[in-house]
């Protein structure tokens, strides 16, 4: 068995692409989000060097990038109201109360 267990879609490309529902800044309706999130053990902490680089380019052209653990994951959606706090089962919610 290799000691890497990862997707092996390519080097540094992201878990998940999502297109999310955002409020647009003005107010004036919804609008779309494209995401990349890499998924992450909660043990680890850094992305590696080629994971680096992707989030690099999505911050240039102006995708956005995220990563981290399941928790991770629910505070990015509870911070762009896709969910609410409430909606989150007790046992991973209690650190945001």
């Amino acid at each position: 068995m290799p000691p890497h267990y990862g997707t092996q879609q390519g080097e540094g490309l992201p878990d998940l692409y999502m297109v999310l529902p955002r409020q647009r800044p003005d107010g004036a309706g919804a609008t779309r989000e494209a995401v990349w999130w890499e998924c992450k053990r909660p043990d680890v902490r850094v992305l590696r060097p080629e994971q680096v680089d992707f989030q690099q380019w999505c911050t240039v052209a102006g995708v956005t990038h995220g990563w981290g653990d399941l928790d991770a994951f629910l505070v990015f959606l509870v911070d762009r109201q896709l969910i609410r706090t409430e909606n989150i089962p007790h046992d991973r919610r209690q650190e945001r109360e």
